[in-house]
């Protein structure tokens, strides 16, 4: 048992720097991703009772992982595994997708070793009537100061008993999102979490329609995660200059 699931352990990781490679081609994260799943080559295997029955679901999801880190950079995404299932959540009743038209600035967000997306974040979001979703477009300054921008479409998820969402933008893969509170004139608030045996990644964001809103109005989402379980206490704020978005437009 020990041999062979060592054995698969590297398969797994090797495996997973090519799948990597597809979705971030910077060595730097190659590198870190490929530490960690040595990290767990190396630990004591009777930890890993199943580990030659997960490890394929490991890689698909750390896979995700760190392709929505590289390619949601839109609002930031934790690159990090935990120990533990994902809460039961649900978006609010009767979203209307139609009222979440218009300019979303990102205030808050679960942090990630991905820095596609660094500061003066923002979206736009345009319903498309015909095709029933949402089709976005991102802006925002790497760490460098520079002009970057994805796109990409959020739609609902056809019979989903919870109300989830799929967000799909350039280069990740789609995930399931819920619109855990919003009262579409200030703010909104998203959550979305992968889960497989044992262990979850989540994401939060709270996006509000000025780039300086009050904070009783960001307070709301705090307050609909943690009645959800959430750990807010992972929140931190993206920084939204007065200057940001008159700059971002030039470096596009």
């Amino acid at each position: 048992m020990g041999e062979t699931s060592n054995s698969t352990l590297k398969i797994a990781a090797e495996l997973w720097t090519h799948l990597l490679m597809s979705c971030d081609r910077r060595e730097e994260t190659r590198h870190r991703v490929h530490y960690r799943i040595q990290t767990l080559i190396e630990a004591p295997l009777a930890l890993f009772p199943l580990v030659d029955h997960i490890v394929k679901m490991l890689v698909v999801v750390v896979v995700v992982v760190v392709c929505v880190g590289v390619g949601v950079g839109v609002a930031g995404a934790s690159t990090l595994l935990q120990v533990g299932v994902c809460p039961n959540v649900s978006s609010i009743p009767d979203l209307d997708l139609r009222k979440l038209e218009g300019e979303w600035f990102h205030i808050l967000h679960f942090p990630t070793d991905d820095t596609t997306f660094s500061t003066c974040i923002h979206s736009t979001y345009t319903y498309r009537v015909t095709e029933g979703f949402l089709e976005i477009v991102t802006e925002g300054h790497n760490q460098d100061g520079e002009g970057v921008a994805k796109g990409g479409v959020m739609a609902r998820l056809p019979h989903s008993p919870n109300g989830a969402l799929q967000l799909d933008m350039d280069g990740m893969p789609p995930v399931s999102l819920w619109v855990v509170y919003t009262d579409y004139r200030s703010v909104a608030c998203m959550y979305s979490c992968v889960q497989f045996p044992g262990m979850r990644a989540e994401w939060a964001w709270a996006i509000t329609r000025s780039g300086q809103p009050l904070v009783r109005r960001v307070s709301r989402c705090r307050g609909a995660l943690r009645h959800l379980g959430v750990n807010t206490a992972k929140f931190r704020r993206i920084p939204q200059r007065s200057t940001c978005h008159s700059d971002t437009l030039k470096g596009l």
